[in-house]
């Protein structure tokens, strides 16, 4: 029901924006324009909307009113007219991805600043803004690239936490952490083919399995007195930022947090030592 409904919305938005843009007296040229900015602008407020059937109606009716004030116009357009503008909109068409978003966000601290909740790309490289519609990205939001099959993902500066699963299960083996993330959330890295891993200074705290089952990682760079969640599971067993294997989370608090690189010697070591 949810595909059907959000099937026959996209058709009836197709449609309005047409009438719309061939309402305007202006040159043919301008109107393609107009069409290709509201369709994009449209699309991308409807996958802001999600499955809000609600704020998905509202954008719709703002649309209706459009069409009821320039409806009468669209006689306004030659024939000779609406070629150009055809033409010109299959041209600017051709780039139409480039300019629809592939991040969904929430608003957070009053405005002020964006989480990314979620990610429509195909790109499996991929480099988050720092700044979407002129907001600073400050948080990577719970779940926000889980299963996304990212090969590697460029964290831009001024994030300042990564949530649960933000990236969990994806086939990621190069990530780029800032210098502005302070808290890497549980799971936030799990399950996927990370080697090494650079985690910057401005890290206080890393929460347990954070980069659990990331089988061939053998090198973890940390800055000093980070943090290290820890829990317990239904066996009684302890678990570290890696999962059960709570080796670098042993060798990193005998060292007394002290900064640099810990490595193991190859998938098949569980033991880790400072370099």
């Amino acid at each position: 029901m949810k595909r059907l409904w959000k099937g026959l919305f996209a058709s009836l938005v197709v449609a309005n924006i047409v009438l719309t843009v061939m309402a305007c007296g202006e040159s043919p040229k301008s109107l393609a324009k107009q069409m290709y900015d509201l369709e994009v602008s449209t699309t991308n407020d409807i996958r802001r909307a999600g499955s809000n059937l609600t704020k998905a109606m509202e954008i719709q009716t703002s649309l209706n009113r459009q069409i009821e004030v320039i409806q009468e116009k669209i006689e306004n357009l030659s024939k000779a007219d609406q070629v150009i503008f055809l033409e010109e909109y299959e041209r600017l068409k051709k780039n139409i991805n480039s300019d629809l978003i592939i991040f969904s966000d929430e608003a957070i601290n009053n405005g002020k600043a964006l989480r990314i909740t979620g990610y429509y790309g195909d790109e499996r490289d991929v480099t988050i803004p720092a700044l979407i519609r002129k907001l600073p990205v400050t948080e990577i939001g719970e779940y926000a690239f889980r299963r996304k099959r990212l090969t590697s993902v460029s964290i831009p500066n001024g994030v300042t936490i990564i949530g649960k699963s933000a990236f969990a299960e994806c086939y990621l083996s190069t990530v780029t952490i800032p210098n502005s993330v302070t808290t890497i959330a549980e799971s936030a890295f799990a399950l996927n083919e990370l080697t090494s891993i650079v985690i910057p200074n401005s890290v206080k705290s890393i929460a347990e399995s954070a980069f659990t089952l990331n089988g061939e990682l053998s090198s973890i760079t940390i800055g000093a007195n980070v943090e290290l969640g820890t829990s317990v599971d239904s066996y009684g067993r302890p678990n570290g930022i890696l999962g059960s294997n709570i080796s670098f989370d042993e060798a990193y608090t005998s060292s007394g947090g002290q900064p640099g690189t810990y490595i193991r010697q190859g998938s098949s070591s569980a033991d880790w030592i400072k370099q």
